[in-house]
Order: structure tokens, then C-alpha cells, then sequence
């Protein structure tokens, strides 16, 4: 039989723990292991010392979790026991990907570790190798003056705002998502004579100011004080939400006179919360990650049986919710005002954790314990935090997994 499981790391005592002074504290955390026998259908609480979580992002069998201490720690499927970063500094933010993870200092400087195959960490100073690739396996920082306080990681590039609002990119720059030009080439893993990329920061062009940001795969939006939403990047499956495929060096406008409140930049889609809390996405919609089968306005977008929506598309729920996320592996995911879970979209991987990978244009709750406060979409699996200050990750962060619920779930 296959599984699905639910991994929670969670506060289970008051006591105080010095995590700066005890680096190894998180390496205590453990989880049940599942993966032997039967079907897990309830979340699992594993007891663990006084350790509690302010954010969660997920990546590609791997997630980081913030502590309201300032540590960062990871998991990974090859070892679900997080472990704290290395030589960090104190961080106020996280964020990452599939092959690298960047964090804000609590005195705004940006730090990055991981792959480094494009300039993505923000520096070629200091690699060494894994797996054949350059890379660092402790944080390093940005080589910038500039002081940050967003700070978003995407496939192979990386962006973050600056103090004043301006938004910067660095890495891999082959479909214009760094939002600049740039004379920098990189070879790593080229045949072609090397692509695109810029080891350092560069401003993201047309001068725009945001209050918030979000980095996809091969694109990126931003968010202005007015509700307006800009996007730059990649346009094929139309995920810069303008009404059309191209790619664009420039931030362009979404299109519908939306004023939006949050947003979030996944793999082929892009979603938002408008200000009068509905939930908006487009882009490619095929696994229904936009919530909605929108016949009368899908389109043709490559191959075959792709199909997207180049312009933002409602989805249709009562529910109102608080939060969204974009997952780069083709599901959605929002918290509700009342800190419910629901997630639509691609269930291949159990996503949605709904029987015989059927997938959902409706969304459906995720029946997981607590109350939460925010939630990351990975490639194949998601995360959250609760009112509790636990990091909740499904299916259990294993995109190779074949997952099997009983229908009767």
C-alpha cells in the first residue's frame, strides 16, 4: 500500500531554549517513520523541545523553517529531522527553491547558500562543489551593499527588495526574470556557449516601488501600494497575467483593474488576493491549478494538453481567504480567515491529499490539526505554520513517492 502522511514540527513545552547557544537543539526533532507500513490519515505530532516556528517556505523535497529565535533549520526527504543552518547570522526571513535557500539578517544584509550554477546565491566567490555543480553549503553573503527587506528565491534566480522599496534580481537570467540585462555569462552546465546570468545584484528595470514580492520558476511579480500588480520574466502559458505568451525584460502590468492585496509567483501560474478578499490566478491551468476549468477563456499554450488563461480568472469559492501560494509543481494552496487549509489542483504526488490522485478545480480542505498563519507552496509539497508556532509539511516531502490514499478518507 502506499502512504500519505502529514510531518508536524512542533513546541511541546515552555521551557526556554538558547537555539544561538545550542545550535544542534533542532537535530532533537524527529518524525514517526511512516514510510514502512500502512496508511498515515491523520497528522502526526511528534514530541520535541521548546522550538517554535514563525515561518515555513518549501522547495523540492526540502523545506526551512524559521524560529522566532532568528535560527534557521532545513529538512530534506533523505533526512526529515531539521538541521540548523551553519555559520548563520541572526535572520529575520528565509526563502527557498529547488536548489538554493537565501535569508535577511536581522540587520537586512542577505546571505544565500545552495547551488550556484548561474550567480544565484549572489556572488562566484567561495564555491565549492556538489555533485559537479558549483555551490556553498554554508551561507554566504550577497555581494551588495544593499540592504534588503524582502527577499524571494525562484528556480535559478533570485530577487529582493530593497529598503526603499526597489526590487533587485541576481542569477540565471535565460528568460528575462531578473527584470534587467545582462552582459554576464555563465557556463555551468552549457553546451551553447554559456547563458545569461548576472552574479550580482542588478535593479530590476522601469523604476517601479513595491510593498511586496513574489519569485516563480522563470518569473516574478510585484506588488505596489495601490494594489497593482507587475510581472516580469518568462510569459509563455501567459503566468505575467498582461493577456499575452511573450517574454518581458520589463515589469508589465496584469491586466483586469484588480487591486490586489497579496500575490504569489508559482512554476506556469501566478495567483492573487484582491483587495475585496477574492482569489484571482492565471497562467497555465493544466492540472486546474487556477481553481476554475474556465472553458470560455482557455487557450492553446504549447503543448498539448496544456491549456492557461492569459489574463487573471476568478476562483470561484465562498470561502474568503487570508493567504495564497502558487506552488511551482502545478497545485494552489490558501489559508482561510479562519486558518483552514485548502489546496486545488495537481494531486500526483498526493498535494491535495484526496485518493487515486484525482485532481481538483474546486477547493478542497486539508484535513490537517490547528489553526495557521501562513503557508509555502514546494514543487510537489506544501508547508504551513499554525497559531502554535508548528511547521506542517504534506504529503511528507517526497515528490517520488506514489501516493495512494483509501478512498474512504
Amino acid at each position: 500500500m502506499g502512504r500519505s502522511a502529514v510531518l508536524i514540527f512542533k513546541r511541546t513545552t515552555d521551557r526556554e531554549v538558547d537555539l544561538n547557544s545550542s545550535p544542534s537543539v533542532l537535530a532533537w526533532l524527529s518524525i514517526v517513520p511512516v514510510s514502512m507500513t500502512g496508511c498515515i490519515t491523520e497528522a502526526v505530532t511528534v514530541s520535541a523541545p521548546a522550538t517554535e516556528f514563525a515561518l515555513v517556505t518549501a522547495g523540492t523535497g526540502h523545506a526551512c523553517g524559521l524560529t522566532t529565535g532568528g535560527v534557521i533549520a532545513c529538512w530534506s526527504v533523505a533526512d526529515p529531522r531539521p538541521v540548523v543552518v551553519a555559520d548563520a547570522v541572526p535572520f529575520s526571513s528565509t526563502s527557498t527553491a529547488t536548489f538554493h535557500t537565501c535569508g535577511i539578517a536581522t540587520d537586512g544584509t542577505a546571505f544565500c547558500w545552495g547551488q550556484n550554477t548561474y550567480g544565484q546565491l549572489g556572488t562566484l566567490a567561495d564555491a565549492e562543489t556538489c555533485g559537479g555543480f558549483p555551490c556553498t553549503t554554508i551561507p554566504i553573503r550577497v555581494h551588495t551593499d544593499l540592504l534588503f527587506t524582502t527577499l524571494e528565491v525562484g528556480g535559478l534566480h533570485t530577487c529582493g527588495l530593497d529598503t526603499d522599496g526597489f526590487a533587485h534580481c541576481w542569477g540565471s537570467n535565460s528568460f528575462g526574470q531578473l527584470g534587467a540585462i545582462s552582459d554576464f555569462v555563465c557556463f555551468a552546465g552549457s553546451t551553447d556557449g554559456g547563458l545569461p546570468c548576472s552574479p550580482e545584484p542588478l535593479p530590476v528595470a522601469g523604476g517601479l516601488t513595491f510593498t511586496a514580492l513574489s519569485v516563480g520558476a522563470i518569473h516574478a511579480c510585484g506588488l505596489t501600494a495601490s494594489g497593482q500588480v507587475y510581472c516580469w520574466g518568462s510569459g509563455a502559458f501567459g503566468r505575467l497575467g498582461n493577456g499575452d505568451v511573450e517574454t518581458s525584460v520589463v515589469p508589465v502590468e496584469v491586466a483586469g483593474n484588480l487591486a490586489f492585496r497579496q500575490i504569489s509567483a508559482g512554476g506556469a501560474h501566478s495567483c492573487g488576493i484582491t483587495t475585496s478578499e477574492d482569489v484571482y490566478c492565471w497562467g497555465s491551468n493544466s492540472e486546474l491549478q487556477l481553481g476554475s476549468i474556465a472553458n470560455n477563456r482557455l487557450q492553446p499554450c504549447g503543448r498539448l494538453p496544456d491549456r492557461c488563461v492569459l489574463e487573471p480568472v476568478l476562483v470561484k469559492t465562498d470561502l474568503r481567504f487570508q493567504t495564497v501560494t502558487a506552488a511551482v509543481g502545478g497545485h494552489t494552496c490558501g489559508v482561510t480567515t479562519d486558518g483552514a487549509v485548502y489546496c486545488w489542483g495537481l494531486n500526483e504526488y498526493g498535494e491535495l491529499l484526496l485518493p487515486n490522485k484525482l485532481r481538483s478545480a474546486e477547493p478542497v480542505r486539508i484535513p490537517v490539526e490547528g489553526e495557521f498563519t501562513q503557508i509555502s507552496g514546494g514543487s510537489f509539497n506544501t508547508c504551513g505554520i499554525t497559531t502554535e508556532f508548528a511547521a506542517v509539511c504534506w504529503p511528507d516531502l517526497s515528490p517520488l513517492a506514489n501516493w495512494v490514499v483509501p478512498a474512504d478518507r
